[in-house]
């Protein structure tokens, strides 16, 4: 069991983070508690897709790890993990490989924000930065594969930013 004490209290308080995930079109809870327990909650959401989307899946969905001047390395896999300590440290872990992704000045850049109202979850872009998009970020990615890279045509990432916590 998760204890929301832990998850909830501030930074300095805490050693984890509540993150939530937005891989592949599927929205994942993932607590982690004292203890090194790992909860994840039923979640019976319906998700909107926005409109500027392409219709088709993204090419490759991934967290970043790093970023080397517009190449964004993406860990991708069925298990994707960030940790987010209380001095800020950023871990990241995944069990797929590696994807480097070519971000170009044509590309199309957006900044996702999600929004949870009762059993519905609506996926919104506004425009975005590849300097914004930093290790710990959610990425998905269209594109044109060239090599052992992708191009970029569109990018939308997620920033993990902590909420404050009503009482």
């Amino acid at each position: 069991m998760v204890d929301l004490a832990e998850a909830t209290a501030p930074p300095q308080e805490r050693g984890r983070r509540t993150v939530w995930l937005l891989l592949g079109g599927s929205l994942l809870l993932v607590v982690q508690g004292p203890g090194g327990e790992v909860g994840v909650p039923a979640m019976p959401f319906e998700l909107e897709r926005p409109e500027e989307l392409p219709d088709e899946k993204p090419d490759v969905v991934g967290v970043c790890v790093r970023r080397d001047g517009n190449s964004l390395f993406l860990g991708t896999g069925t298990f994707v993990k960030v940790e987010m300590g209380p001095d800020g440290a950023t871990d990241v872990d995944y069990d797929g490989p590696e994807v480097e992704v070519v971000v170009t000045r044509d590309a199309e850049i957006y900044q996702e924000c999600i929004e949870v109202q009762e059993d519905t979850v609506k996926q919104t872009l506004g425009p975005g930065s590849l300097e914004d998009i930093g290790q710990g970020s959610s990425v998905q990615v269209w594109g044109e594969k060239r090599g052992d890279r992708i191009v970029v045509h569109i990018v939308v990432y997620q920033l993990w930013v902590e909420q404050p916590v009503q009482p």
